[in-house]
């Protein structure tokens, strides 16, 4: 998966977390994306997010 599929996802979506395995009849939450990964994407959400202002047709 690549850095544009997960930005889109993100974007498109605002879950994060992804259902674990269940583990002593208790399901836990697995993250999707390390926190570093989490970082990375927002910063250019938030980069795209300004693009966007400047010209709304950009995608």
């Amino acid at each position: 998966m690549s850095l544009r599929d997960k930005v889109k996802d993100m974007i498109n979506s605002s879950v994060i977390f992804l259902k674990g395995e269940k583990r002593d009849q208790k399901s836990f939450i697995r993250p999707l994306y390390t926190k570093e990964e989490l970082k990375e994407l927002y910063n250019i959400k938030k980069s795209l997010e300004k693009f966007k202002e400047k010209d709304e047709d950009y995608m």
